[in-house]
């Protein structure tokens, strides 16, 4: 599941009144960045909603002319999906969604969702919306800023800033290397293993949940960390290397020991495990 979708899936299946105490977590513009496979500046030319195949979620669906892409290789529109919406007589909103309005401007961090749309990473908060002073005529940058809480109708307020002022700290915080201190717990899913001679394998899991190693980094959910293991004793010992995040190959350095499952049960994979990074 992609990054902060799991709370607009819990809002959209329980009636907003009911949900309580939940609240989103709070990005820096470079774990946006990390976590983002593209980030364009866009206007939106059309939305639409409507039910899911299986008649149980009502979803919608714009589409943004993509005017200047950032990070990614968007094609000349994109496709952002999200729970909720509006289809006859029945309205879904899901606290924390990216409001984008018809006609209007944005800077959007997107990443990949099924048949070729993508999702707002962060949900509201991958949503800059760029307008123009009334008063100097320079474009600016709004952006969501406090904690948006399930529920809650107030607590989010907004701040502007001169696009050309913007601009260059977005390009800083595309360029940040991600990284991983050690102490970093990596909840891990042994996706698949391969053959490296006899008693070694080649080891490749993904991360189960949304990390958060420092204020400025993020490894989100689904990211590939590589490692390779060795059968010593009846105990695979795997020695973890990298962690891919978007692209951009994270070296690390961290052990973990998972025994070996006899009568040729395929090793490891399918496994859960925490590993601590050092």
């Amino acid at each position: 599941m992609g990054l902060c979708t799991a709370l607009a899936l819990a809002a959209s299946l329980f009636p907003v009144a009911r949900a309580r105490g939940t609240t989103m977590v709070r990005m820096s513009l470079e774990q946006l960045s990390q976590a983002s496979s593209v980030i364009v500046r866009g206007h939106v030319v059309s939305a639409e909603s409507h039910w899911n195949a299986a008649h149980t979620r009502i979803m919608t669906y714009t589409m943004v002319a993509v005017d200047q892409a950032m990070k990614g290789s968007p094609g000349a529109t994109v496709v952002v999906q999200q729970l909720g919406g509006t289809v006859g007589n029945r309205h879904v909103y899901v606290p924390g969604s990216a409001r984008l309005e018809p006609q209007a401007s944005y800077l959007l961090f997107l990443e990949p969702a099924e048949s070729s749309r993508y999702v707002v990473v962060g949900m509201e908060q991958g949503a800059y919306r760029i307008t123009r002073d009334t008063k100097t005529g320079r474009e600016i940058v709004i952006q969501p800023t406090g904690e948006f809480h399930v529920g809650a109708a107030a607590g989010v307020t907004m701040e502007g800033m001169p696009l050309s002022q913007f601009q260059p700290g977005l390009s800083r915080a595309i360029e940040a290397p991600v990284v991983i201190p050690a102490g970093t717990s990596l909840p891990l899913v042994i996706e698949s293993v391969e053959s490296d001679g006899v008693g070694r394998l080649q080891v490749l899991a993904r991360t189960t949940h949304d990390i958060f190693p420092s204020a400025k980094s993020v490894v989100p959910a689904g990211s590939a960390v590589a490692g390779a293991a060795q059968l010593v004793v009846g105990v695979w010992k795997i020695r973890w290397a990298e962690v891919m995040v978007r692209g951009t190959e994270i070296p690390i350095r961290a052990t973990s020991e998972e025994p070996h499952a006899p009568n040729g049960a395929d090793p490891l994979r399918g496994r859960q495990l925490v590993v601590r990074v050092r």
